[in-house]
């Protein structure tokens, strides 16, 4: 980690570095910038094909796991259990000779981890208990549709800060590379929406439930994550070992996911 900062503490300083070539005080910065590139040279063995700056888009369907997972099942429908602009940015280290090499990918980023259910819920807080529940709608007078693109839906949004570094090995297959990598997940839930959207009498309705308090989602989650890889796409998935909503406050499940990976800036 100290090696990455001090890559991007050159690419930040080159710009006045060259302004104020003849400062000493300019001068003796320059040469201690030199000296960290050269030990990171050293430890790569060669800078240029052993680490680059990179950004990944990951789509990713989520679901849930455990005891209440049946009522809180999600589904493709409309796309809306998708992890939507998943942007983690990070420099990937490749150490190591021949055609085997050691990944060290540090990931960090923010996303929205939605949840479409396959049922028609609503949701509540129970203010006795403090606990939040959910229970099937039989409302006759919510049309929710039933069309993959239908208006009607129920939903939970979190959007989350994600870091998941990763550690593997790729091997060198003809003039491609395939490997493997596992690591960490901690996501930290910015906040929470539930939103129930459906039809009455021909009108558009909505109700939405904002904010922690009143959904009672585990600010932090932890997991485990593996994925397969390839130069351009690599499948992933990854389960969190800790219950989704606060202990006793919600129902008992686990979050789980599994998509692509899309590395679009090297």
């Amino acid at each position: 980690m100290k090696k990455n900062v001090s890559i991007l503490f050159v690419f930040l300083l080159v710009f006045v570095i060259k302004l104020k070539a003849q400062d000493p005080l300019m001068l003796f910065a320059r040469n201690l910038i030199d000296f960290q590139n050269h030990q990171i040279r050293k430890w790569l063995d060669n800078e240029k094909d052993k680490y680059y700056q990179y950004a990944n888009l990951r789509p990713a369907f989520n679901a849930f796991a455990g005891s209440d997972a049946s009522l809180l099942s999600t589904t493709f429908r409309g796309l809306g259990s998708y992890s939507d602009w998943n942007l983690v940015f990070g420099y990937p280290f490749l150490v190591g000779s021949s055609n085997t090499k050691f990944l060290i990918l540090p990931r960090t980023g923010v996303f929205w981890k939605k949840f479409r259910f396959a049922n028609n819920l609503i949701s509540g807080l129970d203010t006795t208990i403090n606990r939040t529940v959910f229970a099937i709608d039989n409302d006759p007078n919510k049309d929710f549709g039933s069309g993959f693109f239908s208006y009607g839906k129920t939903k939970l949004v979190v959007p989350t800060y994600r870091i998941n570094p990763e550690f593997g090995a790729s091997i060198d297959v003809g003039e491609q590379a395939i490997g493997i990598t596992v690591g960490p997940v901690l996501d930290i839930a910015l906040g929470a929406k539930f939103k129930q959207k459906y039809k009455e009498n021909g009108q558009k309705k909505k109700n939405v439930v904002r904010g922690n308090d009143n959904l009672n989602v585990n600010t932090i989650q932890y997991g485990i994550s593996a994925a397969i890889i390839t130069p351009f796409i690599q499948i992933y998935g990854a389960y969190m070992l800790n219950s989704f909503f606060k202990e006793d406050k919600g129902p008992s499940v686990n979050v789980f996911e599994f998509g692509l990976n899309f590395t679009f800036l090297k």
